[in-house]
């Protein structure tokens, strides 16, 4: 991410038009929402009757989606605990099904402002990665806690250097 935020940037602040050449931080990005996808998980409501995994859901039915555990699946991500920006990629195949990514929802309830999320959270990581590095104090795990978010249990305590 440093030499791309280097290259696509320099030393000026970025714009909308650099979005499409941070490709590798973009993909940072999207593998970091595919396995801390920022809310964990969707209620819905099943507006018909339906037969899921062999379990009747009657119409009218409370039904949770879960984001977090839909993207760690093995059926649709290889090795699906590793963080891989790479299956983000141009060249690679994409996940399995076109619902095992929704770290913004899906269909008429995806969040309004996903475009908006994902051009901040590339321009701002972008612009740190360009100016730090930031790496996690040995012997800390990193542990997901569900709230309305998701978010890292007990915060995540970092130390910050130059790049």
């Amino acid at each position: 991410m440093h030499a791309e935020a280097t290259e696509v940037l320099g030393d000026r602040k970025p714009g909308h038009d650099d979005l499409s050449r941070l490709t590798y931080t973009t993909m940072v990005i999207q593998e970091a929402m595919r396995l801390y996808p920022p809310v964990w998980g969707l209620p819905r409501q099943a507006t018909s009757a339906d037969d899921i995994g062999g379990y009747r859901v009657p119409a009218g039915a409370d039904v949770m989606i879960c984001p977090y555990t839909l993207h760690r699946h093995p059926a649709f991500w290889p090795e699906p605990d590793r963080f891989d920006p790479e299956r983000f990629s141009a060249e690679a195949a994409g996940p399995a099904h076109r619902y095992a990514y929704i770290p913004f929802g899906a269909g008429p309830r995806v969040c309004v402002g996903s475009h908006l999320g994902m051009m901040e959270a590339t321009l701002v990581a972008a612009m740190v990665a360009r100016r730090f590095r930031l790496e996690l104090i040995p012997g800390r795990a990193v542990a997901p806690e569900a709230n309305l978010s998701l978010r890292v249990q007990g915060g995540l305590p970092m130390v910050v250097r130059p790049a």
